[in-house]
């Protein structure tokens, strides 16, 4: 007869809101940035830096971040593991809605909505059903352990003028100002030719033969590879 007395892992209940700040983490980390300040999580989630120190604070009592004022955030082992999941649900929204036709340049945006409504149980249904190593942004899916793998790419800004580039993904969440059309122009797998790099980081390029810019604030959210 079995005996294993293994004692089963606490189950931490987290509101949507609190999943909105560990999933802006997880963003940064994806992005090299383990520790994350105040400032940094109040421009992202357009969010006043009281607003941020107060969920901080939050999140560090339920044993999901270390935080430190003056210092910043970084997730614990646990936060980590909570956050991926949080946004292997989103990914996996976003690829199921894919399919479904939605348009590429509201993707993200519903996909934030079923983020926290999707159940463990169906996003291993999706996930089995579509089998996809990337969203359709070119992000990585998170393993259930928090683990994640992170290709060597270059954000767009620091390519040198004169190199043609393929763009391997758009990092998430997207600015407001970002305009529609150019994340519907610009989706991973597009050729583009780097004119120019700006003072601000924009960047001018040619893609199909035709100049672009492409403005500071998608600039820093794509990621490309050489060709």
């Amino acid at each position: 007869m079995s005996t294993d007395n293994k004692p089963k892992e606490e189950k931490i209940s987290l509101s949507a809101t609190e999943e909105e700040y560990l999933e802006t983490l997880f963003n940064f980390l994806e992005c090299g940035k383990k520790i994350v300040r105040t400032s940094e999580v109040s421009k992202s989630m357009s969010v006043s830096p009281g607003t941020v120190t107060s969920m901080f604070k939050r999140l560090a009592e339920k044993n999901l971040i270390y935080y430190r004022s003056h210092y910043g955030a970084e997730l614990t082992s646990l936060g980590r593991k909570l956050s991926a999941t949080v946004v292997r649900k989103h990914r996996l929204a976003e690829i199921w809605l894919n399919d479904l036709g939605v348009p590429f340049d509201i993707l993200h945006d519903l996909a934030c909505e079923f983020e926290h409504v999707i159940s463990d149980d169906l996003a291993d249904l999706i996930e089995k059903r579509f089998n996809a190593k990337n969203c359709p942004h070119g992000n990585p899916m998170p393993n259930k352990d928090g683990s994640i793998s992170i290709k060597d790419n270059y954000p767009i800004y620091s390519v040198s003028p004169g190199e043609t580039v393929l763009i391997e993904k758009i990092v998430e969440p997207f600015c407001d100002l970002i305009p529609r059309s150019m994340i519907e122009k610009l989706k991973p797998g597009t050729v583009l030719q780097i004119k120019k790099i700006n003072k601000d980081k924009s960047v001018d390029a040619l893609l199909n033969n035709e100049e672009i810019i492409i403005p500071t604030s998608l600039g820093r959210k794509l990621f490309v590879s050489m060709k």
